[in-house]
């Protein structure tokens, strides 16, 4: 080729590029800010804590206030995804509000991030400890955190590096290994219990009291270590791997979790003494049929360890969804083709009766992404390892148009609030989702729109049905039908129906009193309590006025005599007669037939449980019998929730932890001397069940019902002087002293 034709190629390409890139400088992509900085990196990533499967990724600009990528392909079994370009220098990479995927079994709750370095030319790691760096932490302030947590050990490469590189499969274990990932665990973990996913090494606020990272790091450690690992190992089998613990531990950590928030939420924002350690106690207590479960459902299918079993979400859409949903026909309404990433928050419980685990979920959302749609994610043709291929000079393609409203909609809300045709937005106004935006209103404080995006959303939206005009009252019941409803079960009524066992006959000013005190827990309008009352007056009737009260009070009911109503032994199906757990509280001894034990006679409460103020457990916390039917701070419970009153058991002799939990400080605490050591071991491993059922329930009618813990052990620990002389277990205990 001559010479000059070449160079007036090369000028026309180069003058291509220069028109192109100043395109984009001037908004051509639909940004608002100048997004053309920042040197490209890689297009590929992983997201792991440990990895998290079917979730989307967004990238923003360094300010926060602009998407450069609205959205990755669904992250795979390995936590793998990729973006349609290569991230650049100083962006974020975050996880899409909408669009969180699964892990371990269940919705991903957390949320992670990655500042993008010009040093991250590979594969990017997303993780928890990532996420402290792009909150503002340094590497070394998160190494002495963690450090000062207990986990000492971190390495600066570490907190960018994937913990779960070489565990999946291991079967050789040691504690070292862990520490990157369970200091992944430990932050996310401590994130999500304090519910904040900025936190960047200063205290959480004061209103949070009681909440440690070591405390957090404490449950990790707890839950995913080598011991635990090989003890489970000899318990189940040989061939289970570290990858079937860390699920495993992943559980339990979102166990814990959740039991932390109900506590904070249950006390004003402070968690109780001892409530980690109860916590971590209950959760390896399911640590060995969990454990069993996973390794179970692993070697039932072909897949190798941490990938999904081959499942046909074809053949799942078909079983489950085709009756209401089509595929890429254009029906609009219920077409999903594209729309994978509203599975895991449309089945994050249960979804029109349907249930889908994590891998059916998976398949289902890659089924439904392989059909296209403005939902399908964009691809990246150079793989998901390295940056993207130099493109060959051609002529210069027109600016992207902007996505339009049902776009927008569809990979920003779908996720959360449904189809853009049955959305349950409230406020559909650019203001109102603007504002739940900014007030971060269910966790929307992440999702970053322009203004013209959430205008366009809002014209999308259709307008939300219309409330129906004047709607006709709810028709109040009669007199008879609701004496038929609500009362007959348990009383009677003059000839008119005698099966009950309290006569209402003319007791129509009683039955108005009770039923304004919530009997029973029945709620009838006013006008069906008068019409009730009135129908009760009328069979032996007191419906003239009352006469003038007598100068002397009447005498206070007697309630002495419980059998007249309640049977001596109440063994009816219903109340108030109700079986419940009476005969296996009759039958400890100190109790026999004496319902003073637990009911206070002198404050009958009609439909209520009055449990006496011997049997609080906690200072300044009543006993109570709760609407779930079971008891809270009962001292013969240890002040740990009892089951279900109506269908709850415990087998004393063997289901010792139903009262006995480590933390309490109350009277079923058993954290003291080395019981951490051996909580993977039945109770009656060490001590006898006769000798706790000749006295441990000697008398469940006073506090006086607890004995010396030693006096309880087995004859042959030879247990002398807080010292076991024997050999057990493999282990020779002298002279290892317990406390």
């Amino acid at each position: 080729m001559p010479t000059a034709n070449r160079f007036s190629k090369w000028i026309s390409w180069f003058a291509g590029i220069t028109l192109m890139l100043s395109l984009v400088a001037c908004g051509g992509t639909g940004g608002e800010n100048d997004l053309s900085s920042g040197t490209p990196v890689s297009t590929s990533g992983i997201a792991v804590d440990p990895y998290i499967v079917g979730a989307r990724f967004e990238e923003v600009s360094a300010d926060g206030l602009t998407l450069i990528q609205r959205q990755s392909s669904l992250s795979d079994s390995a936590g793998r995804f990729s973006f349609p370009e290569p991230v650049k220098e100083g962006s974020t990479i975050r996880l899409k509000q909408g669009a969180k995927g699964t892990h371990a079994g269940a919705p991903y709750t957390g949320m992670i991030k990655r500042r993008v370095s010009a040093d991250d030319n590979e594969t990017l790691v997303v993780s928890p400890l990532t996420t402290l760096l792009a909150n503002g932490m340094t590497g070394d302030e998160i190494l002495f955190m963690m450090d000062a947590a207990g986990l000492p050990g971190l390495t600066l490469a570490d907190l960018t590096a994937d913990p779960m590189t070489g565990l999946e499969s291991a079967t050789s274990v040691t504690d070292a290994m862990l520490i990157p990932l369970q200091a992944n665990m430990a932050a996310n973990a401590y994130m999500e219990a304090g519910d904040d996913f900025d936190f960047r090494g200063t205290p959480q606020t004061q209103a949070v009291s009681g909440l440690r990272l070591a405390d957090m790091v404490l449950a990790v450690k707890e839950t995913l270590n080598a011991d635990l690992y090989r003890d489970l190992s000899a318990a189940i089998d040989s061939s289970l791997t570290l990858g079937d613990l860390i699920q495993t531990a992943a559980r339990l950590h979102r166990t814990i979790v959740t039991q932390v928030k109900e506590d904070l939420a249950a006390n004003d924002q402070s968690l109780p003494p001892g409530r980690i350690a109860q916590a971590i106690t209950a959760a390896l207590a399911d640590a060995p049929s969990l454990a069993r479960d996973i390794h179970q459902g692993r070697i039932g299918n072909s897949s190798p360890p941490g990938s999904e079993p081959a499942i046909d979400g074809g053949s799942l859409f078909a079983q489950l969804c085709a009756s209401c949903h089509t595929l890429g026909t254009g029906s609009g309404l219920m077409d999903l083709a594209g729309d994978g990433a509203k599975i895991s928050a449309k089945f994050a419980a249960t979804h029109m009766g349907r249930n889908l685990d994590a891998a059916q979920q998976a398949a289902v959302a890659a089924h439904l992404n392989a059909q296209g749609g403005s939902g399908s994610p964009g691809t990246n043709p150079g793989g998901n390892t390295g940056t993207s291929p130099t493109p060959a000079p051609g002529p210069i393609a027109p600016p992207a148009a902007p996505p339009t409203g049902a776009e927008l909609y569809a990979a920003e809300c779908q996720g959360c609030h449904g189809n853009l045709q049955n959305s349950d937005i409230a406020n559909r106004s650019a203001a109102g989702i603007s504002g739940a935006i900014s007030t971060n209103l269910g966790g929307m404080g992440f999702i970053v729109l322009s203004n013209a995006d959430i205008q366009a959303i809002a014209d999308a939206l259709p307008a939300p049905p219309a409330p129906p005009v004047n709607p006709a009252p709810p028709q109040e019941r009669g007199g008879q039908a609701v004496y038929e409803q609500d009362c007959a079960a348990c009383h009677a009524l003059g000839s008119f129906d005698t099966s009950g066992s309290i006569n209402l006959a003319g007791l129509g000013a009683q039955v108005l009193s009770k039923l304004q005190a919530g009997h029973m827990g029945k709620n009838p309008t006013s006008g069906e309590r008068t019409a009730l009352a009135t129908f009760v007056d009328s069979f032996g009737g007191t419906s003239t006025p009352a006469p003038t009260p007598d100068p002397t009070p009447a005498p206070a009911p007697n309630y002495a005599d419980c059998a007249g109503c309640h049977g001596s032994k109440p063994a009816g199906p219903s109340n108030p007669a109700a079986a419940g757990a009476h005969a296996a509280h009759l039958a400890v001894s100190g109790i026999a037939g004496n319902c003073n034990i637990c009911h206070d006679e002198a404050n009958h409460a009609w439909g209520a449980v009055d449990i006496l103020a011997d049997f609080d457990a906690t200072a300044g916390r009543p006993a109570t019998f709760n609407v779930t039917g079971t008891c809270s701070n009962i001292s013969c419970h240890g002040g740990v929730q009892t089951p279900p009153w109506a269908t709850g058991t415990i087998a004393v002799a063997t289901e010792c932890q139903k009262c006995h939990t480590a933390g309490t400080a109350v009277y079923s605490d058993y954290s003291s001397g080395r019981h951490s050591k051996h909580r993977n071991y039945a109770c009656t491993s060490c001590h006898d069940t006769n000798k706790l059922a000749a006295n441990h329930f000697g008398n469940l009618g006073t506090k006086q019902f607890e004995q010396n813990p030693a006096s309880t052990l087995l004859a042959n620990l030879n247990y002398v002087n807080n010292n076991c002389t024997l050999t057990c277990h493999g282990e020779n205990h002298n002279p290892l002293r317990w406390r």
